[in-house]
């Protein structure tokens, strides 16, 4: 940990601390703690005892840890207050930092550097909800040089947009605006900030073609990697899976369960009955595809409505007052 309290009850961090002159204790458990700090080590606090501690869980913190939050703590010191490792006793929580904002209230910032399971993370977010702290989740090194999967991103993203922290530099890596295409890797907007809540994205670029598309797609089903239910229900009705409409084979929506194709296939069979003028209302449409989706539900909405622009754009839809008004559908290939 990287702070204690000395003998005055005072808050002291590891790296103001002095080795031989003061005694230093557990804000939690108020048991002795001893300081720790070399050439190459990052200066830290830990328990002579660590069993007689139940907010001991930062103890064999990292190195990369230990200099990020402290970092984190030097960048965030301005505007408002901020606190580094306080003690929560009302969630038995310790947080890497406690930021008194100025404007958006407490918020809570974890800098995770290692992995944490689904339903630890839940717990504590749920007690920061519980005392209505917001919670930053900065991401370190170990997340920031690989691959993330749609679940991993939307387990941590705040407000759509994703943070990291690497003690190398002085920034903030911030992404958002994540887009992925069918048999094509996720992209992305990237920036380098140095405060939260100074972002600002703008798209990123990917091409389609819809034959490309369709070949993948074409070669999917010879391999009999389609669900065979979905073309038995197509055949049923005269359609064919590999005649799809051009529309359907360009989706970018992100957070899916299903491929781009599948989703907007289920939008355009959606649609369908409604193409007698019938209208129906956006959140209708948002309810029933929101079994199709690994993101929160208020996530859900925008994405939803940004593929009915896409459909609107194009001259199949108009949409006015949370209601959709079908004209035609992309047509299929003969």
């Amino acid at each position: 940990m990287l702070m204690a309290i000395d003998d005055h009850n005072r808050y002291i961090g590891a790296h103001q601390a002095q080795a031989t002159t003061a005694s230093y204790f557990c804000p939690a458990c108020r048991q002795a703690l001893i300081l720790k700090r070399g050439e190459y080590k990052v200066a830290h606090f830990a328990h002579r005892d660590l069993s007689a501690c139940d907010q001991a869980f930062s103890e064999g913190e990292s190195s990369t840890h230990l200099a990020g939050k402290l970092a984190l703590y030097q960048l965030f010191k301005e505007p408002g207050k901020i606190q580094l490792e306080p003690v929560l006793t009302a969630i038995d929580q310790r947080p890497d930092l406690l930021w008194q904002h100025p404007q958006k209230g407490m918020i809570a910032i974890e800098y995770q550097c290692s992995p944490i399971s689904t339903k630890r993370l839940a717990e504590r977010n749920q007690g920061y909800q519980s005392q209505d702290i917001s919670v930053y989740w900065i991401l370190g090194p170990a997340y920031y040089h690989k691959s993330l999967r749609p679940q991993t991103i939307q387990r941590f993203m705040q407000a759509g947009v994703l943070y990291f922290y690497l003690p190398s530099n002085n920034y903030l890596h911030c992404q958002s605006n994540w887009l992925k295409a069918d048999f094509q890797r996720l992209k992305y907007c990237e920036k380098k900030v140095s405060r939260l809540g100074k972002e600002s994205f703008t798209n990123p670029i990917i091409n389609l073609n819809a034959n490309y598309q369709r070949q993948k797609l074409q070669q999917l089903m010879l391999q009999k990697r389609v669900d065979s239910a979905l073309i038995d229900y197509l055949y049923q009705q005269h359609r064919r899976l590999d005649q799809v409409p051009d529309w359907v084979l360009l989706g970018t929506t992100f957070g899916l369960k299903v491929p781009n194709w599948h989703f907007r296939l289920v939008i355009w069979l959606l649609l369908v009955p409604f193409q007698d003028q019938t209208v129906l209302t956006v959140a209708s449409l948002v309810k029933r595809l929101q079994p199709y989706f690994i993101l929160r539900p208020e996530q859900v909405f925008p994405a939803v409505k940004a593929v009915l622009l896409d459909l609107q754009k194009g001259g199949y839809i108009g949409l006015s007052d949370g209601k959709i008004q079908v004209f035609h559908l992309p047509a299929w290939l003969d």
